[in-house]
């Protein structure tokens, strides 16, 4: 994501809380970390969060362990067209 964006970003990450409020919810639950990835996934207030810190590489097929098995949306992505990304990851899981 670029600097830019961040803005746009961030209002989506607020308005996003404000409808599930995970900063209210219980303890989130870790359910991957990966040092050479960079990636960490953990579930909170019924959402599964899930960040890639690498600086280079993208996972667009990356597998994303759940603790409930069903179909999964994205919220929103920094990879999304809006937020200046490439537009690489379906909306859909």
């Amino acid at each position: 994501m670029r600097y830019k964006y961040l803005n746009r970003f961030d209002r989506a990450v607020n308005k996003a809380e404000e409808r599930f409020g995970w900063l209210k919810s219980n303890q989130a639950v870790v359910t991957r970390t990966h040092e050479g990835d960079k990636v960490m996934v953990f579930e909170r207030a019924g959402l599964i969060f899930v960040f890639n810190f690498h600086p280079t590489k993208s996972y667009p097929d990356y597998k994303i362990p759940v603790r409930q098995c069903g179909s999964y949306k994205i919220l929103f992505d920094t990879d999304d067209n809006c937020f200046g990304g490439h537009s690489r990851n379906q909306a859909n899981v």
